[in-house]
């Protein structure tokens, strides 16, 4: 396990790139099987995960409430609306055509509108499927033998494009953070008044980057090719997507741990902040699984077009399960507008090498995002298998994943909340 401490004056500072699990399995020089312990996690009388604390409250976070529904909750099958079946040629529009017809048809009660099922057998689709509606499912039949395969044919183009528009809009009045340090893994703070604020608000927290905290990382004397170089710019903010789990007098809690402390002698002015947010144009309930993915390979920089397989924005509550993309690039891209997403075995194949920068399958910058049996396979092939992107905020969860080439990064500036297995 590995944990990285950024300390200075009466902060401790927790990025929480965690490499294993605290109390798992471990493998000894002589190759046997060893039971891993930890100070800081570890496992108590009643067989529950226990917490240590450092003298400033700090914490390693409860990674529980990642994935679909905020954890914990079964994947659904929801009933067929259409099929769609191989054609022989262009199967593009007709997908699209099903999509759009159930993608048209009321919620049901519990917010799905139906699936899209592929047979089985192969597709050809030359241009970008998209879903944009809440409660729709493109479902194959089967990633394996004889099961549902979609050829990528054409000049490079993006495979899936999935959820909705826009991004979060706060309203009402904020209010300030009030706690001299509100510790990293943690659920509650106090505000100057939260009298405007109701249990179930949607809300953003917001860490402001200062000069301060950004000299105290030591990334204001950064240069390259002999000039200055930015790396997070003061006076932008880390906004942490979160809801009101409770409120008493001016403490609130919230219903997921935040991933890093907000210490006043680095933040202060203008300090830590909550405001609600609406964000309309938000989808939810979209579920893309059971099929494979082959386009052509290519060995082309990161800066050209290539065949790619998913793009998520605007996304709450969705998932991916037992899909298999061979030879796409920068496969997966999960913007920060994403929560509460799920991929469920899902493997990407390189049969090709990749020269110069190096692309990420699973790029992501979303929150209580769970990885769960994922891989990236290819030796040689010169791609990151994840990347955690810039002001990140988890808790985001890779559990069981491998990779045969590469490890995992908190790629670009300040990732917090991401636990690797």
């Amino acid at each position: 396990m590995k944990r990285q401490f950024l300390k200075g004056a009466s902060a401790l500072l927790l990025c929480a790139m965690l490499l294993g699990v605290a109390a798992g399995q471990e493998t000894s020089a002589a190759g046997t099987s060893t039971t891993g312990t930890s100070t800081w996690v570890f496992f108590g009388d009643n067989h529950r995960l226990q917490y240590h604390q450092d003298a400033n409250g700090n914490r390693i976070m409860d990674f529980s409430f990642a994935g679909y529904q905020g954890g914990g909750v079964a994947l659904p099958n929801v009933p067929v609306q259409a099929t769609v079946s191989p054609s022989g040629g262009d199967d593009t529009s007709a997908i699209q055509s099903a999509i759009d017809t159930v993608s048209a048809l009321p919620l049901d009660a519990n917010g799905f509108r139906g699936t899209v099922q592929l047979a089985p057998g192969t597709f050809s689709v030359s241009s970008t499927l998209n879903i944009g509606a809440s409660g729709v499912i493109l479902h194959g039949s089967g990633s394996g033998d004889g099961g549902t395969v979609i050829n990528m044919t054409g000049d490079p183009f993006l495979l899936l494009n999935i959820g909705g528009t826009g991004s979060w809009q706060t309203f009402g009045s904020s209010a300030a953070i009030t706690d001299s340090y509100v510790p990293s893994g943690t659920t509650s703070f106090n505000v100057n008044n939260a009298s405007g604020f109701n249990v179930g608000d949607t809300v953003l927290i917001r860490r402001p980057v200062t000069t301060a905290w950004i000299h105290l990382m030591g990334m204001d004397t950064l240069v390259r090719d002999g000039k200055p170089q930015t790396w997070i710019s003061a006076g932008s903010t880390i906004s942490t997507d979160r809801v009101i789990a409770a409120i008493n007098g001016n403490q609130i809690t919230l219903d997921v741990p935040l991933t890093d402390s907000f210490d006043s002698l680095f933040l202060n002015p203008p300090g830590g902040s909550i405001v609600k947010y609406r964000f309309p144009g938000r989808v939810s309930q979209i579920g893309v699984e059971g099929f494979s993915v082959i386009a052509v390979p290519k060995n082309v920089d990161i800066t050209q077009p290539q065949y790619q397989g998913l793009s998520a924005d605007a996304l709450i509550n969705a998932w991916m399960r037992d899909v298999v993309f061979q030879d796409t690039q920068n496969t997966m891209q999960i913007a920060s507008t994403v929560k509460q997403m799920t991929f469920d075995s899902v493997i990407v194949k390189h049969t090709a090498p990749h020269s110069g920068d190096g692309p990420a399958d699973f790029g992501f910058s979303g929150t209580q995002l769970f990885l769960n049996k994922c891989s990236v396979l290819g030796l040689n092939s010169n791609v990151w298998p994840a990347v955690a992107q810039s002001r990140f905020a988890g808790p985001d969860v890779l559990l069981n994943f491998h990779a045969d080439d590469r490890g995992f990064a908190p790629h670009q500036r300040w990732a917090t909340g991401l636990l690797c297995d």
